[in-house]
């Protein structure tokens, strides 16, 4: 027999009203259809479950929006929440700041 996980969707804006929390169950996954994002019910809020885009070079990071993780192989000295350069040898975490991929 399968066994199925059945997510609440709808628009972001709708997950996290007042009505949507207070019929969720602690634990209860939901799927946001704008934003494409998944948030479980920790009891009081819809917790964002973070994603990583995945392992890249500085020249083909992807279009990101704020909030995406990736990871990065080829930073030249990555400082924190700076612009990545690459090129180099260090493997580091990125961050989309909504506007570019920084250090993290």
């Amino acid at each position: 027999m399968k066994n199925q996980i059945q997510f609440k969707k709808g628009l972001v804006a709708n997950i996290n009203s007042t009505i949507t929390k207070n019929n969720a169950v602690e634990g209860e996954p939901h799927y946001a259809t704008d934003t494409k994002e998944v948030y479980v019910f920790d009891g009081t809020n819809n917790i964002p479950i973070q994603r990583t885009k995945g392992v890249y070079t500085v020249a083909t990071l992807p279009i990101g929006v704020q909030g995406d993780r990736a990871i990065v192989t080829d930073a030249t000295a990555p400082t924190f929440l700076t612009a990545l350069t690459g090129g180099g040898a260090v493997v580091t975490p990125a961050f989309h700041n909504g506007t570019i991929w920084v250090s993290a």
